[in-house]
Parts: structure tokens; C-alpha cells; sequence
């Protein structure tokens, strides 16, 4: 399931500079391959990379450059351990050969970077990007990997076979600038508001409905309600600010969830705190879910009222004439619903072509619900899902008798 429960705006809502925790790396122990070209090892993966706190452009995925014979072969055996890679005499190396471009050779597939050029003979840094050093047999085909090439300043790719980095700058990284990976902040932040919203659905283990309906949604205009959207998103920071400020993230995640059960989380799963779906008898009264719905509808049963007659069912409740329902105006909505037989659930019709007026209206075993205004298409379906022998829950009871 893809539902987030909050946006970016909302992490600022609750933590105002939470743009300044970033999760970035300090990158050391630069080495110099000459000819402006640096390479620093065991980095940790690395998708984005900053100098000076600005974030440098993005760099070509080896996984995506194709590799073109550049038309030059080499000219002599090249051994394991070997740097000094020699091509055949051509009066210099090929124009397309250059420093900072990656070659492969096609006998082994072998992937390398240049790093000097003198003559006919290549200076090489070998086995990269998925490939191990192979000895070469002489005239083997050099291939050129087109857009990989670290000639100008602030260019860099991340090898994640050898961890390595690589990056071309006219001064030493080590001691003239700041260089730090880490992911895009909009990425990381979308990412911790979808980790948030899967545990949330796993931890409270009930349904989450969006809160639809005209002139019935939040005063915030929020998809889902606001004890959902703030849990969310002050889980979210919690996880952005986990490993640059443990204390910090530990109060916002307390505010959601906490050992002592108090956290909003906390009291929505044992019902101390009723969404906006769930009657106070919770299946007593019964459950809506939203089974289908038009992407242009914004109608829905947004009440539940009685207490079922039968020990269990799952009623479907299904529009069978769309239109618009709001105040002062002629209904044209009208609605059938369906309970279990014998046969099985959501077999017998209860209620037939019955039209929507918003009062509390019946869908068949003692459980009426009501209708927001809105749009509704035809089809639109919903579930009511009861239970005659409901448990309450709460703060002193917690079976929770709805699944």
C-alpha cells in the first residue's frame, strides 16, 4: 500500500528547521590519481554529493553509459597488477581516449578510468563497476563509455563494487573544501514520510480512511484526519533526526508512541481516541470501509448508527444512481445495500434504490449510516462491517473485536 498520510508541509508544521538535519557524511582520506582527478574508498553508498554544503550536480549512472568502440586496439598482453595499459602505435592515443574518460576492454569486459595519458600508454585505475582484473590478451577492442567522463570541475561518480568515489577538482578535497554525500533532502524526507505511514497502518492495525465528504473533511482540508496526519508527521522527524539528535527524536516520537502507551498512536489503537470511522461501540454500530470510489467523487458515509442484530456481517452499501447531494436541492443519489444469507455474504438485498436526504438511513440489520453531501457516481461501494457481540475498547478493556 503507496498512502502517505502527511506531506512535506506538515514536517515543517511541526518542526520548523527540520531542513537542517540532512543526514550528510563527511567524505575523507582523498587520495590523488593526478591530473585532477581524486578518489576516496569506503564511503558508504553514496546517491548525492555536496561541496560546501551546495549540492553538485547529478552524476551518470555507469549502469546507464553505453560503451562504443573507439576504434583503437591494444597492443600488448596486459597482466594482472598492471597499470600502464599501451594501445597500438598511432601516432598517440585515439582523440576519443582522453584523462577522466572510463574504457572497458571487450576480451574480458574489463571497466577502468584513465588517469594519465602519455603517447600510446594509458595510466589506468582497473577493475571497476562489477569487474575484477583479467589479464588481456594483445589487440583486444577499447571500448569508450559515452557521458562518463571527469574532465571538469565538481564532476564525480560513485563506484559501488569497490566504494570508491571519484571526483575531478582542481584543488586537494582533503584540505580546501567540505565535500559530504548524502540523499536529497525531498527524497529523504518523502521516504521518512512513507516509513512512518507503513508503520502506522502495521501498528494501529485498523482502517484509515480518507476523510471525504463535503462539509465534512478537516478544517485543515487534509486527506486523512488530523490525529493521522500529525502522528505522521511527527514520527517523520523523528526519523530524520535519529543519529544527529537522539534526544530530540526520541520527544517527537513519544508524541505519536511511547512505552507508557500515551502517545497518539498509542490511544488511537486502543480506542481511547475514535477515528473519524469507527462508532464508540466500534462494531456494535459497525465499520465503514471504502470498497471502490470514482477519482471524482467526494461523497461518502461519513455516520453509523443502531447495533447490529446478528452476530456478524459484512454489508455492502452500493450507489446506484450518481449525482450531486448537497442542501436545498432534490436529491437525485439513491443507494441499495446487501447483507448475508446462507448463501453467503452480501447476497440479499436489504435496502433497494433507497434516496440519499442525509439523515441516518437503514442498511439492514438495525444498523442505519449516513450519507455526507458530495459527488457520487454510480457504483461507488462501501462495506459496513458489524458485529452483535462487539467488546468495547479502551484504556481499561483493549480486545479489540473489530478484526
Amino acid at each position: 500500500m503507496s498512502v502517505s498520510y502527511c506531506d512535506r508541509a506538515d514536517l515543517l508544521f511541526v518542526k520548523p528547521n527540520v531542513g537542517n538535519y540532512q543526514k550528510k557524511n563527511l567524505i575523507l582520506g582523498w587520495t590523488s590519481l593526478g591530473n585532477s582527478l581524486y578518489r576516496s574508498d569506503a564511503t558508504g553508498y553514496i546517491d548525492t554529493l555536496y561541496k560546501d554544503g551546495k549540492e553538485l550536480g547529478a552524476t551518470v549512472s555507469e549502469s546507464a553509459v553505453t560503451y562504443a568502440d573507439a576504434g583503437v586496439n591494444t597492443d600488448e598482453t596486459f597482466a594482472v597488477g598492471d597499470t600502464t595499459l599501451t594501445l597500438e602505435s598511432s601516432g598517440g592515443a585515439d582523440s576519443d581516449i582522453v584523462v577522466g574518460q572510463f574504457i572497458r576492454l571487450a576480451s574480458s569486459g574489463e571497466k577502468m578510468l584513465i588517469i594519465s595519458e602519455s603517447g600510446d600508454d594509458l595510466t589506468v585505475v582497473r577493475g571497476l563497476f562489477d569487474t575484477s582484473q583479467t589479464q588481456q590478451s594483445t589487440n583486444a577492442d577499447v571500448y569508450v563509455g559515452g557521458g562518463l567522463l571527469l574532465d571538469q570541475a565538481n564532476e564525480w561518480t560513485y563506484d559501488a563494487y569497490t566504494d570508491a568515489l571519484f571526483m575531478y577538482s582542481s584543488t586537494d578535497p582533503e584540505t580546501t573544501m567540505n565535500v559530504e554525500s548524502g540523499t536529497d533532502f525531498k527524497t529523504m524526507q518523502n521516504e521518512a514520510i512513507k516509513r512512518a505511514s507503513d508503520f502506522i497502518r502495521a501498528y494501529i492495525n485498523k482502517p484509515i480512511l480518507p476523510r471525504k465528504g463535503t462539509k465534512s473533511a478537516d478544517a485543515t482540508g487534509d486527506t486523512y484526519e488530523e490525529i493521522i496526519t500529525r502522528s505522521t508527521a511527527y514520527l517523520s522527524v523523528s526519523y530524520l533526526l535519529r543519529g544527529e539528535d537522539d534526544e530530540e527524536a526520541d520527544y517527537y516520537e513519544a508524541k505519536a508512541l511511547n512505552p507508557e502507551k500515551t502517545g497518539w498512536l498509542d490511544m488511537v489503537k486502543s480506542g481511547d481516541i475514535k477515528l473519524w470511522n469507527e462508532p464508540t461501540e466500534r462494531l456494535g454500530s459497525g465499520v465503514v470501509s471504502i470498497i471502490s470510489q470514482d477519482t471524482s467523487s467526494t461523497g461518502a458515509i461519513i455516520d453509523t448508527k443502531g447495533y447490529a442484530t446478528c452476530e456478524y456481517d459484512l454489508i455492502l452499501v452500493k450507489i446506484t444512481t450518481g449525482g450531486v447531494f448537497e442542501s436545498g436541492t432534490t436529491s437525485p443519489v439513491q443507494y441499495s445495500s446487501y447483507v448475508s444469507n446462507a448463501e453467503g455474504l452480501q447476497m440479499q438485498l436489504s435496502a433497494e434504490n433507497e434516496t440519499v436526504d442525509g439523515s441516518h438511513q437503514s442498511i439492514g440489520r438495525g444498523i442505519s449510516v449516513r450519507f455526507s453531501e458530495g459527488v457520487y457516481v454510480a457504483d461507488d461501494s462501501f462495506s459496513v462491517e458489524v458485529n452483535g457481540e462487539w467488546i468495547t475498547t479502551g484504556s481499561i478493556k483493549n480486545a479489540q473485536a473489530y478484526r
